[in-house]
């Protein structure tokens, strides 16, 4: 039988690029599978249902609610094993808290990988103030959610992640991260992520991604002639500029096609039962009528 890709975009920070690897990720996996689901959990900024042909779906875990409660998952639970094939799941820093809970107290990656279903969890590092925060979340997830494997994503936009010339206690690269050296096996690969020029390829990324679109709807409108988006006409130099980040992106994330083989049974990652690793204290305590009187 064939095992499930589930691809969990998580990162207690805000701003660190949740929706906008979910949408590359589901693009460049989408080419391989179609029917690929690509899901936007995020209770307060819904940013990946506007790219309206990805036909992501929207699973509200609020409900009216002021809060969301643990239970509330059950639903993306029920998402996960009914698809016909992998799935991308973007989530908010909002939900992050209650998906760490259902992950790991829960022990939802656990009844996942028993139903033939693989957990990846994909968290962005990005530079700056911001790094040490990113590095403790997925330390956490780590050690919370044993049966899942990670990928982590070094967003050097705005400002690299690790500097060309650190500083002595400083590490030159997320191979020298104290959260990788202790947890290596747990890293199945490393996508780095390039800061594209602001003025050129950058301003053409960013003109397709406010408005809602794929690398793919931007590349069709220059077939249609002269349009214009925001103002800007979408030439063929704007074109060319998006199959140049495109190219870039692609190449980037070629090394999810690794995870490809965890679709095998033959390669399917051992499962962690937490049952064997609990060590009760719970003690017995005779009622002293119970204890034979001394003779």
């Amino acid at each position: 039988m064939k095992r499930k890709n589930v691809h969990i975009v998580m990162q207690a920070k805000g701003g660190v690029g949740k929706t906008f690897i979910s949408w590359i990720m589901g693009q460049f996996l989408r080419e391989k599978h179609p029917k690929l689901l690509i899901v936007d959990t995020d209770p307060t900024n819904q940013s990946l249902s506007i790219y309206k042909n990805l036909k992501p779906m929207f699973v509200d875990f609020l409900e009216g609610r002021r809060n969301i409660e643990v239970g509330q998952l059950d639903k993306l639970f029920d998402l996960i094993t009914t698809s016909e094939d992998d799935l991308v799941i973007d989530t908010g820093s909002s939900s992050f808290v209650q998906l760490n809970t259902f992950l790991s107290l829960e022990r939802a990656d656990e009844v996942l990988t028993s139903i033939n279903c693989n957990l990846f969890i994909h968290v962005p590092i990005v530079g700056g103030e911001s790094r040490k925060e990113c590095l403790f979340k997925l330390s956490s997830l780590i050690r919370n959610v044993p049966n899942a494997m990670f990928i982590a994503w070094i967003n050097n936009y705005p400002v690299p992640v690790f500097s060309e010339n650190p500083k002595d206690d400083e590490p030159a690269s997320f191979e020298d991260t104290e959260v990788f050296i202790e947890n290596k096996r747990r890293f199945k690969c490393i996508i780095v992520l390039p800061a594209f020029p602001e003025d050129t390829s950058g301003k053409t990324l960013k003109l397709i991604t406010k408005n809602g679109m794929t690398l793919d709807d931007f590349d069709n409108m220059g077939k249609k002639g002269r349009v214009e988006i925001d103002g800007i006409s979408v030439n063929t130099l704007q074109i060319f500029r998006c199959h140049q980040v495109k190219k870039t992106l692609w190449e980037c994330l070629r090394p999810l096609d690794t995870l490809e083989r965890y679709h095998n049974d033959q390669n399917a990652p051992v499962l962690i039962n937490r049952d064997e690793e609990i060590k009760s204290e719970s003690k017995i305590i005779e009622d002293e009528d119970s204890v034979p009187a001394e003779e």
